[in-house]
């Protein structure tokens, strides 16, 4: 649960038969998304490092492809939990990719909603129109409601795309979310719908439905030869 008093069960009563059987869609979706075969930039969301591996190996992986030009990452200063901008860059180092395949983006206070925000800002500014994203396998979900949401309101002609994490093991304990949560990966599952649903009636996020609607419209785009 996300505190005492917000748990899972409760939060599933925020959304109608309708939105929870749009999440559920945008849940497998994310998993296995599709996009260009070549987009210019991946972001990185911030992970604690219990969990970055998934993001970094992704990320290598993408590389090597070619599937991607370069790697943002949240700079994300004092972040408690986060490794920063220099370790991960470091590593991608080590693994044979030179440092202009990074750019980094500014976030103040580091949390996925205000990563999103950064993203949406810096992708507007660069003029990029197709990006993807990336997260741990339970965070990815969130990442993507929280990114679309941001971009319909500040940067509309975005297309984000989804390159989920490599997954780790669903069963170890783990930290997550600036390290306050620790538990299974399993079980981040359910946090992770239950802060969707928490931060939907806050405000922040768009209804599930929405979001899909937009995952959907860049399919059609993508395929009318945009």
């Amino acid at each position: 649960m996300i505190n005492q008093d917000f748990s899972f069960a409760e939060a599933l009563k925020i959304f109608s038969a309708e939105e929870l059987e749009a999440l559920v869609k945008l849940q497998v979706l994310v998993q296995a998304d599709t996009g260009p075969a070549n987009t210019s930039v991946l972001y990185l969301f911030g992970q604690t490092t219990d969990n970055e591996q998934s993001v970094l190996k992704s990320s290598a992986d993408l590389l090597r492809a070619g599937i991607v030009k370069m790697v943002a990452i949240p700079d994300g200063k004092n972040a408690p939990g986060y490794a920063g901008y220099s370790r991960w860059a470091d590593w991608l180092l080590e693994q044979g990719f030179p440092r202009p395949y990074r750019v980094l983006v500014t976030v103040g206070n580091l949390n996925t909603f205000s990563e999103a925000g950064a993203l949406v800002r810096e992708a507007k500014e660069q003029g990029w129109q197709d990006i993807f994203i990336t997260a741990s396998p339970f965070h990815q979900l969130r990442v993507f409601i929280s990114t679309v949401s941001v971009a319909l309101s500040k940067y509309p002609q975005l297309r984000a795309w989804n390159r989920v994490g490599a997954p780790l093991d669903w069963a170890a304990s783990a930290r997550h979310s600036q390290g306050v949560l620790v538990g299974s990966r399993t079980s981040f599952v359910a946090s992770e719908w239950a802060r969707i649903a928490r931060y939907h009636k806050k405000g922040d996020l768009l209804p599930p439905s929405e979001v899909l609607s937009y995952a959907l419209s860049r399919q059609i785009i993508r395929s009318s030869g945009d």
